[in-house]
């Protein structure tokens, strides 16, 4: 069974089925070293045919000649091809701790406005109409009918306002 699995290319996708255990020595190669799955059961749902871009230890690989930095970043992997294959991209910690700090940043500003008495509101993110006076407005084509990218919610913001939410803020707008 391991025999056919180590012979799977990266990326595919497998089920396994298993009893966890504790390994009698920590496995230093994952990032959980305190169980181990003994795989009984293996089923694959998705076969990859052409290989991965990268693996997510190359994404990781620092550059260390200027030849190899793209655009300021340290990686050897071009951006171009890390966005398109966003996934793989995602998984690495460098991805992940950058969601984690905008997070732990937004909660800050959230619970330092919530404390004032300020009220979170989510403004549309599609109008019927330009809104935007003078301004290049993005058209978009929804569903056959024409509609346009909002490009501030100063309008939605003085909305609520007007409806008697006297402090209103948007994060992510």
């Amino acid at each position: 069974m391991m025999h056919w699995a180590e012979h799977l290319r990266t990326g595919s996708i497998v089920l396994v089925t298993g009893t966890l255990k504790k390994p009698e020595i920590p496995v230093k190669s994952v990032s959980i070293h305190t169980v181990e799955i003994h795989v009984s059961r293996l089923k694959l749902i998705v076969k990859r045919d052409e290989p991965v871009p990268f693996s997510v230890q190359e994404a990781e690989l620092v550059a260390l000649d200027d030849a190899h930095k793209e655009e300021g970043r340290q990686s050897q992997i071009p951006n171009r091809t890390r966005l398109s294959n966003r996934i793989i991209d995602l998984r690495t910690a460098t991805s992940q701790s950058i969601f984690r700090i905008q997070a732990g940043i937004q909660n800050v500003f959230r619970s330092t406005l919530d404390d004032q008495n300020f009220v979170e509101i989510h403004t549309p993110k599609l109008q019927g109409a330009a809104t935007e006076s003078g301004s290049s407005v993005f058209n978009v084509n929804y569903f056959g009918r024409k509609a346009f990218l909002a490009q501030s919610p100063q309008l939605a913001k003085q909305m609520a306002i007007a409806g008697d939410f006297e402090r209103v803020y948007e994060i992510g707008a």
